[in-house]
């Protein structure tokens, strides 16, 4: 197998989603400030603010990010944001996680175990509610190939 670079990536593709919520959080505001007493209006209006922006930035960091293989490790991104890196030597295991939702279905999850037992998901690689992925399988039998060509002692 190439030695290059294996790379997923996940952009914001849920953009309706997001104008949504955004849409959602300004009427909220909008409610606040018109059903508090007068005078305390705009501190509700901006606490509401707040909880709208912080709730479309955790919209944004789920929904984007990506994985990187390379002959050094296994570099994951979360939102442009959280960054962290995995030498191969540490790397103990790639799987794939099922998680059942009642009435929603099951969520795969590619994750990642290294020797010190820290499990890690692996950003843009999901299959299920959220994101619903037809080569879900075949990225992970490429990232596991990828994992055994680079590996220490293979």
């Amino acid at each position: 197998m190439d030695s290059g670079a294996l790379v997923f990536t996940q952009s914001c593709g849920h953009r309706l989603r997001i104008l949504g919520l955004s849409l959602a959080a300004g009427a909220v505001v909008a409610l606040i400030g018109y059903a508090v007493p007068a005078g305390r209006g705009a501190a509700a209006a901006a606490v509401a603010l707040l909880c709208g922006v912080a709730a479309q930035a955790g919209v944004w960091m789920y929904n984007t990010g990506s994985t990187s293989l390379d002959p050094g490790g296994v570099r994951m991104s979360q939102g442009g944001l959280v960054r962290r890196s995995v030498a191969w030597d540490q790397v103990g295991s790639i799987d794939v996680q099922e998680s059942a939702h009642p009435g929603f279905g099951v969520i795969r999850t590619v994750r990642l175990r290294t020797l010190d037992g820290r499990d890690l998901r692996l950003p843009p690689l999901e299959d299920g509610i959220r994101r619903s992925d037809p080569s879900f399988d075949d990225k992970y039998a490429a990232m596991v190939r990828y994992w055994q060509s680079v590996r220490p002692g293979s």
